[in-house]
């Protein structure tokens, strides 16, 4: 008998709800088959079964939610009998490794639920066993009620579907100490004759979690840097035919600078950050019902032609709702400009350290020995945390990333590979501190 467990599809999150099962108890399923769809506080993901079998049991029904490397289902012969038993952990603290292998892959929020149909006759189950009804709450507000020793029954949720968030173990907390909140709730729109009410999705409703929390809770500064990439749009038009654009110059300048400052690459928390040992770029997919950031991993390794490659391949999956879910970003990068849009103010993705705005080229007049002269410019708008990192610091990165970009043919390389062994962050000329 094979288990299958609720996948861990990322470092911070500690349960997941299933939205669906594919299959049901007594079906036939082969390996690499979609057994059900899960969803975390960020996508939802595909599981696939590890071996072929019959969908014994299902102990996890569509809609409810349960820890990270759970037992949600068991795959076996026909007629075999359970082992309750031996489904339960061993341990109260499990760690990914020890757990089998899921095969995930990410997909769009939204899919319709559907209740496990009965068992086929003959199945016996030995061991009794009970799932325990947990309140509808979010990992992130699980995890609160627990450090504020807040009880999570009888909370009534302001989520959707009436789940229990984050600001409701904060109210709750606040509540219980008899004091008040200290931030007014959210207006709530009072809808008119004609208006049509539209409920946030989960998607939605996290996008506005994490953002609110970002606003709040980040005490986020801004720099500016107007970049000539004339010589890159004349470089972009020469490569116009391998699907190389300014959007794949600006991530790897960008890779390449953050392995010199990695205290910009890194996560932020409360008492202190982690830099991350490798590079892992998020980048920012408009999609219908809001917005996801992919990971282009280890961005800092490839060359300018593989990196395009890799980009085109991640947001065309991203617009298909599929992510990766593995590595965590560690830096994003959001690009307006193909909208027109010239500059703008990014909100930080926690638990990141920084975001970069990109806004369009567009030509602009500029001095240059003494003359004014046409060239194309461009906006980066580049935000920290200021818990981290400060105004010098992140003002160095910026005029780096704006050397390279400006004199792009001798910065970028276009290489497979863009790496050797003992090969430094960015070409001789281009460290951008003269």
């Amino acid at each position: 008998m094979t288990p299958v467990t609720m996948p861990q599809v990322g470092e911070n999150l500690t349960s997941g709800v299933v939205l669906e099962w594919m299959k049901a108890e007594g079906e036939s399923v082969a390996r690499g088959e979609i057994l059900a769809i899960v969803e975390s506080e960020k996508a939802a993901f595909e599981v696939a079964a590890e071996t072929d079998g019959v969908l014994l049991k299902v102990l996890v029904a569509a809609g409810q939610e349960a820890d990270v490397l759970s037992v949600i289902a068991c795959i076996g012969e026909e007629g075999e009998t359970i082992e309750m038993e031996s489904l339960r952990p061993t341990t109260t603290t499990t760690t990914t490794a020890s757990a089998p292998a899921q095969k995930t892959r990410s997909r769009s929020a939204g899919t319709q639920t559907r209740p496990p149909e009965a068992a086929r006759p003959g199945l016996t189950v030995s061991g009794a066993t009970t799932l325990s009804d947990r309140p509808f709450a979010s990992p992130s507000a699980r995890r609160l009620a627990r450090e504020l020793l807040v009880e999570l029954s009888g909370i009534r949720g302001s989520g959707p579907a009436g789940r229990v968030i984050r600001r409701d173990i904060l109210a709750a907390a606040l509540h219980a100490s008899g004091g008040a909140p200290a931030i007014e709730p959210a207006a709530t729109p009072v809808p008119e004759p004609g208006d049509r009410l539209q409920p946030n999705t989960r998607l939605r409703q996290t996008i506005a979690d994490r953002m609110s929390a970002s606003a709040r809770q980040i005490p986020h500064f801004y720099l500016f840097a107007d970049v000539d990439v004339t010589s890159a749009m004349h470089w972009q038009q020469e490569l116009k035919s391998e699907g190389i654009g300014l959007t794949d110059m600006v991530v790897y300048a960008c890779a390449r600078s953050l392995r010199q400052f990695e205290r910009l690459n890194a996560h932020v928390g409360d008492r202190g950050i982690v830099c991350k040992a490798n590079v892992h770029i998020g980048l920012a997919v408009a999609i219908d019902d809001g917005l996801l950031v992919p990971p282009l991993p280890h961005a800092d390794r490839v060359g300018l032609r593989t990196l395009a490659q890799m980009r085109r391949t991640t947001v065309d999956r991203a617009r298909t709702g599929l992510v990766d879910p593995e590595p965590a970003t560690t830096f994003t990068i959001s690009n307006l400009g193909p909208l027109g849009v010239t500059r703008f103010l990014p909100l930080i993705n926690p638990p990141e350290c920084a975001i970069l705005g990109v806004g369009c080229a567009q030509q602009g007049v500029v001095a240059q020995g003494g003359k004014p002269i046409v060239r194309d410019m461009m906006t980066l708008s580049l935000a920290c945390d200021h818990r981290a990192v400060d105004g010098a610091y992140a003002a160095a990165f910026l005029a780096q990333l704006k050397q390279m970009l400006q004199s792009p043919r001798d910065c970028l390389d276009l290489s497979s590979t863009g790496e050797s062994g003992g090969e430094s962050a960015v070409n001789d000329g281009c460290t951008g501190n003269d």
